[in-house]
């Protein structure tokens, strides 16, 4: 299967992923994330940049 991790997803992992697919269209901040999973920011912006560069979704910049 095309896209299939290399490794098993962490717990932490799988949960960032679930709040991102949760979130749907509308998106969700890192800081968001890190809030509901009481997670550090910098930790779950590192697991969506992991998810990124896998090519599982994209992010975008709000102006």
């Amino acid at each position: 299967m095309a896209n299939e991790p290399e490794k098993e997803l962490t717990d932490e992992e799988r949960a960032v992923l679930m709040e991102v697919v949760n979130a749907g269209d509308k998106g969700i901040l890192p800081e968001e994330i890190a809030a509901k999973l009481n997670l550090p920011q910098d930790k779950v912006e590192k697991i969506l940049d992991m998810f990124e560069e896998e090519g599982w979704f994209y992010s975008t910049e709000e102006e």
